[in-house]
Parts: structure tokens; sequence; C-alpha cells
């Protein structure tokens, strides 16, 4: 089992609008840039596990297809009984904010963080994710522009920390 996150943000930490939809896809306008983000979304997180939070779930308004969906939160499940549950190879938390943070906060992280970064400002934003990627745990290991869209993974330095973790998860 592998545990990644992949997630966009706007330059400024955009995350979300008050209505939980995401700021690059303001007014039902995707641009070329935003697809392509889509795209490599749909790409890695097919036939995987993808696990959100409840307001992110409830924002989407769905489960994505060809994938095994787990929701986190309203008294369903911890980050840890996510990862459980799960019966894939790969894990993709997918967000929302305060996942994100408890995610990287537990340390389970032990695949890869794809991160897109639009290269411009949300206006009308409420929900930001600025907390930056910590580099004493992860090394950038590929960085792509493509348009206004900033593409980048990153991966752990050192995966030995992760046993002690793992073992409380079996």
């Amino acid at each position: 089992m592998s545990v990644n996150v992949i997630f966009a943000r706007g330059k400024n930490g955009e995350f979300a609008m008050s209505d939980g939809s995401l700021p690059w896809r303001q007014g039902g306008v995707v641009s070329d840039d935003a697809k392509e983000d889509m795209r490599r979304f749909r790409e890695m997180t097919i036939g995987n596990t993808v696990v959100m939070g409840f307001n992110t779930f409830t924002t989407m308004n769905r489960f994505l297809p060809e994938r095994e969906n787990i929701v986190v939160g309203r008294g369903k499940s911890t980050l840890f009984d996510a990862l459980k549950d799960s019966c894939r190879k790969e894990i993709f938390v997918i967000g929302g904010a305060k996942l994100l943070h408890e995610t990287f906060a537990s340390g389970l992280v032990d695949g890869k963080i794809f991160e897109t970064v639009f290269d411009c400002g949300f206006n009308g934003a409420s929900v930001f994710y600025k907390d930056e990627i910590d580099t004493d745990e992860f090394e950038l290991e590929s960085e792509e522009k493509h348009g206004i869209c900033i593409f980048r993974v990153f991966r752990r330095k050192n995966k030995n920390i992760l046993e002690k973790v793992q073992k409380g998860l079996e």
C-alpha cells in the first residue's frame, strides 16, 4: 500500500470557493490548462483508492467513477480507518484542506505528492491551503510548466520513518 497526496491550488493558496467549488472552474468555464490538470488527476487515480473529506464529497455530490471512494469525517471514519479499509495498492488523499493538513501531520504519506499550482490568483476564494511541503521530509522529483499550471511531484526522502507508523495500521 502506498499513500499519496494529489491536490491543486492557486498561487496564493486558493483551494475552494465558499460553495466548495474549485476556483479554476468558476462559472463552469474550464481553461485548457485546468483540463490538463483534471486529465492528470483522472489518469493517476483511476483504478485506485481516493480518500476525501466529508465536505469535499458533499460538494462533488457523487463518488468518482472507476475508483474506490472513501469519505472521512462526520462519524464515518478517520484517516487511519480509511487506510485500513482500502483494498487497493495505491491510495490518493484528494482533499479538502483540513484532510490534507491532517494527512501531512500524520506522517503517513509514503508515496508521492502531486501538486498543481495555478500561476494566478482567484478572486472570491474562501478556503485556502497555504501549508508548504516539508522539504526536510520530501524532495522535488519533477516540475513541469503547462500554460498557467505548474505540475510538481515530490517524493519522501526517507521511508524508514514510516515503518513504525504503518505497523500501527496492520
